[in-house]
């Protein structure tokens, strides 16, 4: 399993548990900061209760979300009630849900390899037959019968298998990306606690919700275009777009910054190219990668894994 976000460490938990031999090879060393909304929809409650990591999360002073709130410039809003969806969202840093996740693969036998790139691919009769690596020990490969994309919106395995099966033409091309997204954690955002609040302003969308040690998460999306407009300066992108939104200058004027001030490219939404490969596979944001305004990415990932982990295991 290459990645190891919510699509990959779950996969390879489900697997592990079902008796499976399985490695995860996750390119960053954990726990990290990642660019995301961090709303947990109510439905992955359920999928953490069958992995065994629902009392961890909800224990690790996360907040519940009873209620989503969406503002429009002018500052009129309308709610939505998580209990529609089968009950509270959760709201959490990706840096803890993430680190949760890890450490319940690891307790299920999952060999763990951190700080680790998958740098190729190499090919036998039967699709993948290895994963070539590397980290600070040096070059090596890993060997699998069954190879899982998990790296996100990067399609890692997906572009290595192409390149190495000399399909790269055939994948899709790049392009210039039509959007960009941003988080901030900060402290002294001015919402009701157990809500989030999601704000609509020219060219973009965003959206605040508590996290863990009495921070916020401030995560947003634009038009490229309306970010070039304004000089990729995001001081200027606060005040000159999201504070655009009543709701939003009332809410994070005078909030303060905490850590690292992230931002990505995205190209596009939907499903994502494969090469075919019979034992290859892709989950989650590799697979496909849903507007962020649906809340539903991370329920994406966990339902896209135990279908996948469900197929492999039955076969």
């Amino acid at each position: 399993v290459a990645g190891a976000g919510p699509a990959g460490s779950s996969v390879a938990i489900r697997l592990a548990d079902a008796g499976h031999s399985v490695t995860i090879i996750e390119r960053e060393r954990f726990p990290r900061h990642k660019l995301c909304g961090e709303f947990i929809s109510p439905e992955c409650i359920g999928h953490f209760r069958e992995i065994g990591v629902s009392d961890a999360m909800l224990s690790s002073g996360g907040q519940s979300i009873k209620e989503t709130r969406f503002y429009a410039a002018s500052g009129r809003s309308v709610g939505i009630q998580s209990e529609i969806f089968g009950g509270n969202a959760l709201s959490l840093s990706r840096a803890r849900m993430d680190d949760v996740l890890l450490e319940r693969a690891r307790s299920a036998g999952v060999r763990v390899l951190t700080e680790t790139a998958v740098i190729g691919v190499e090919l036998g009769a039967n699709g993948i037959s290895s994963l070539r690596v590397r980290n600070e020990s040096g070059l090596s490969q890993i060997e699998g019968s069954i190879f899982i994309d998990a790296t996100g919106r990067a399609g890692t395995l997906s572009k290595l298998s192409a390149k190495k099966a000399d399909k790269a033409s055939k994948t899709r091309q790049a392009k210039q990306p039509g959007f960009v997204g941003f988080k901030q954690h900060v402290r002294g955002a001015k919402i009701t606690p157990g809500t989030c609040e999601i704000y609509f302003f020219p060219g973009g969308y965003g959206g605040v919700t508590y996290i863990e040690n009495g921070l916020a998460n401030h995560c947003f999306i634009m038009t490229s275009e309306r970010v070039r407009s304004l000089g990729a300066d995001q001081n200027r992108i606060l005040t000159e777009a999201v504070f655009r939104n009543r709701r939003a200058q009332a809410t994070l004027s005078n909030a303060d910054p905490v850590g690292d001030r992230l931002a990505v490219a995205v190209d596009s939404f939907g499903s994502r190219n494969t090469t075919g490969h019979q034992n290859l596979f892709s989950v989650g944001d590799a697979a496909a990668f849903i507007d962020p305004f649906t809340g539903s990415g991370m329920l994406l990932a966990l339902e896209s894994s135990r279908v996948l982990s469900d197929c492999l295991i039955e076969s």
